[in-house]
């Protein structure tokens, strides 16, 4: 079943619902004022002075019931008024036929006088009041309930009635509201099939207005939106890498084919191939383990915790050949809020770059500083420096400055970086210092409440 019939089906059930406590809400209240109603007329017409008086002087005057008529009270055709003697004789002195009381009705009535009751004979019903009459007698004042039956049979009818207009407007209305509540779904939902069935992301999701089915259709939108540009990225990674490749496995390719066909090449020259085959090898190790760093980010399940900045950048100064290690100077601490792996491994690409192109003039500085709620790690080398282009596209996936293509290294490092302070609300900026060298400065939250 469709959730706009489902809707439909919903409205007519609470308008029937809504119908049916009416109607029986309107039924009590129609009845109760109808009785209460009868019962002062009942009251009036028991507590006119001189009733008992009367009614006997009516008796023995045999005059009946038409001398009522010019009574003070009023009597309508509905009325019945009868006088039972103790003999349990009735005489009417208002009405037609003598209404013989219900035994237990009577007893209930006689010690309670006064006090309006209910009764049935022959399946009507009637409402009555006793009255202590002479010698033991019974004087009672009655009403059908004929009319009251009919008001409430009426206001059932004409609530029946209302009940199914009410239902047939609310099952078209409800039909209708949910046509226009459910189209946006059923457009997203022909959008998803479509995807399903195609697997083109590039499919235009219509907006429908700012309520909660919009906000659906704009953020299904924008989530195609970052398919298309995350497919668009891997795409342009695998091309990338694909080109990257190429170059070491020709050159392994080439060299192999030379040692194979020319098994007489002086001892030189094959040292020379060689060495160009580890060299090669080694680069298409590097491209390999980066692109793995950097498929392995997006994936990475470790939490963020709060640690110190000191350890993390020690540990990585560490991890480099003992050469390297003792070039560098460490500074400074401060709460960093992230994934430890991670940002180990940015440092790590960091820290590497630095030993590669520093000129070994000065200590390469690693300060951190806290800033607010920001962890600011400044890494400092002594090198030549970038140029003002490669600044701007140094955090491009393969880019590799003029200066540093003479040196091992796959373009991949300082992608990875800026991947790692994305994924963990951080940032990553590069500034050539005055002076000669270059600074690199990775921020990243302080405090738990930074991350989302």
């Amino acid at each position: 079943m469709s959730l706009r019939a489902k809707i439909a089906i919903a409205m007519v059930a609470i308008a029937v619902l809504v119908t049916l406590l009416v109607t029986v809400l309107a039924t009590r209240v129609t009845t109760r004022s109808l009785t209460n109603a009868i019962d002062l007329r009942l009251e009036r017409v028991a507590q006119a002075p001189n009733l008992v008086k009367r009614l006997e002087n009516l008796q023995v005057s045999g005059s009946g019931g038409g001398a009522l008529r010019g009574l003070s009270f009023a009597l309508n055709d509905n009325n019945i008024v009868q006088v039972q003697s103790g003999t349990k004789d009735v005489e009417v002195l208002w009405g037609n036929d003598p209404i013989m009381i219900p035994a237990s009705k009577l007893a209930w009535a006689q010690a309670n006088l006064g006090e309006p009751f209910s009764f049935s004979v022959a399946g009507t019903a009637y409402r009555a009041i006793v009255q202590a009459g002479s010698a033991g007698s019974t004087i009672l004042i009655g009403q059908d309930m004929v009319s009251v039956e009919g008001t409430r049979t009426r206001v059932i009818r004409v609530m029946t009635w209302a009940g199914f207009i009410a239902a047939a407007s609310a099952g078209l209305i409800g039909w209708f509201a949910a046509s226009s509540i459910t189209g946006p779904l059923r457009r997203l939902t022909a959008a998803a099939d479509q995807v399903s069935a195609t697997g083109d992301l590039d499919v235009q999701i219509p907006k429908s207005g700012t309520d909660e089915a919009g906000r659906l259709a704009g953020a299904i939108d924008g989530m195609l939106g970052s398919l298309r540009q995350s497919q668009g990225t891997q795409r342009r990674l695998v091309q990338d890498a694909g080109h990257e490749l190429r170059t070491p496995i020709a050159s392994v390719l080439s060299n192999a084919e030379v040692m194979r066909r020319h098994s007489d090449i002086d001892v030189a020259t094959r040292e020379r191939i060689c060495d160009d085959i580890i060299s090669e090898s080694q680069e298409l190790a590097r491209l390999v383990d980066n692109l793995v760093d950097l498929t392995r980010i997006a994936d990475d399940t470790e939490p963020c915790e709060l640690f110190s900045a000191q350890d993390v950048v020690l540990t990585a100064v560490r991890r480099l050949p003992s050469e390297h290690a003792q070039r560098f100077t460490v500074t400074g601490d401060a709460p960093v809020f992230a994934r430890p792996r991670q940002v180990g491994l940015a440092l790590m690409n960091i820290l590497t770059n630095a030993v590669k192109f520093d000129n070994g003039v000065g200590p390469i500085d690693i300060s951190v500083v806290a800033q607010g709620d920001k962890a600011s790690i400044r890494v400092r080398d002594h090198g030549p420096g970038m140029g003002e282009a490669d600044l701007v596209q140094a955090f491009e996936r393969f880019h590799r400055a003029p200066a540093a293509q003479a040196v091992p290294g796959s373009g991949l490092g300082l992608a990875i970086v800026a991947d790692i302070c994305r994924i963990n609300r951080g940032t990553v900026s590069l500034a050539n210092v005055v002076g000669g060298g270059l600074e690199v400065v990775l921020r990243f939250p302080s405090f738990a409440d930074q991350t989302t």
